[in-house]
């Protein structure tokens, strides 16, 4: 029998026999949904290779001690910069700030906080707290998104008389579009937390009303310098997730817009060196001379 079935294979070779219709369209059927599936996940691993070499690029970059002409001296240590994330985020995500500004001579302060399970003022206790914990005798902060309302709360309702001077990252000091707009879906209200309503706009949020920093501070925003950003959803320029517009604050000493997009900006390499700039002079003026990387503010509005 098994001979049978090898000469009638050899002889459907040899002549060249074709395969009917049917056969052909049951193959396609059984295999074709399962090359798919492998195509897929193939892609998707693809994929997060890529993003994991992308944030490992990003963290090395920072991770190049400056020469010595670069560095900040810093003649005592009685001065800790603060970093804090944004809301949903962890430490991490200011891990390749941390290490440029220490690289640059300063003594940095990473702080995690639950940004997710407590109201803005409940944030700002436990930082007073952490920073009772710190034997500094100033403080300047670097922050990113609602990390920099975090910390305007701390001040108004605080008010310390220890702060140099402080940096906030894409801050969405008028709230947020997106907040207004995603508040009263369930997964929204489960993923952000309390502080997530108090993000929206207006007088319901809290964002316009957590007061005006009594020290220096900049504004770094994320955007095209266009009239349209780079979410259609929100309005004016943007950097997907916070408006130009929303991040500015009465009294900040200077400002200026980044084409950077919200969930990277704080890790890129310029911004860092903005920072770093602000941090030693009060001013982004002297990077903006040197690096033509900023956008122009007059252009960045809506």
């Amino acid at each position: 029998m098994s001979q049978t079935i090898t000469t009638i294979a050899n002889e459907a070779v040899n002549r060249k026999i074709t395969v009917p219709l049917t056969v052909k369209l049951r193959l396609n059927q059984t295999y074709a949904p399962k090359l798919t599936r492998s195509f897929q996940n193939m892609t998707s691993q693809f994929q997060r290779l890529r993003n994991t070499f992308a944030a490992i690029f990003v963290i090395l970059i920072h991770a190049t001690a400056p020469c010595a002409s670069q560095r900040k001296s810093m003649t005592t240590q009685s001065e800790t910069i603060v970093l804090l994330h944004g809301i949903g985020k962890s430490r991490f995500d200011m891990i390749a700030m941390e290490r440029y500004l220490k690289t640059h001579g300063y003594n940095v302060l990473n702080w995690a906080y639950p940004s997710t399970r407590y109201g803005l003022e409940t944030l700002a206790d436990q930082l007073h707290e952490k920073l009772a914990e710190d034997p500094a005798k100033t403080y300047s902060f670097v922050t990113h998104s609602m990390g920099g309302i975090v910390v305007r709360t701390y001040l108004s309702k605080y008010q310390p008389h220890n702060v140099s001077r402080f940096v906030m990252i894409a801050p969405p000091n008028q709230g947020a579009f997106l907040a207004d707009l995603l508040c009263k879906l369930l997964p929204y209200k489960f993923w952000m937390g309390p502080a997530g309503q108090q993000l929206r706009q207006g007088q319901e949020g809290c964002c316009s009303s957590a007061g005006i920093p009594p020290c220096e501070f900049g504004i770094i925003a994320g955007g095209t310098g266009r009239k349209i950003g780079m979410n259609p959803l929100v309005p004016g320029d943007n950097d997907v997730i916070v408006s130009v517009e929303a991040t500015r604050l009465p009294g900040a000493k200077d400002f200026t817009v980044l084409p950077y997009p919200h969930a990277v900006i704080q890790m890129m390499p310029q911004t860092c060196r903005y920072v770093n700039e602000f941090l030693r002079t009060g001013s982004f003026g002297e990077v903006q001379n040197k690096k033509r990387r900023a956008l122009p503010v007059e252009n960045a509005a809506p």
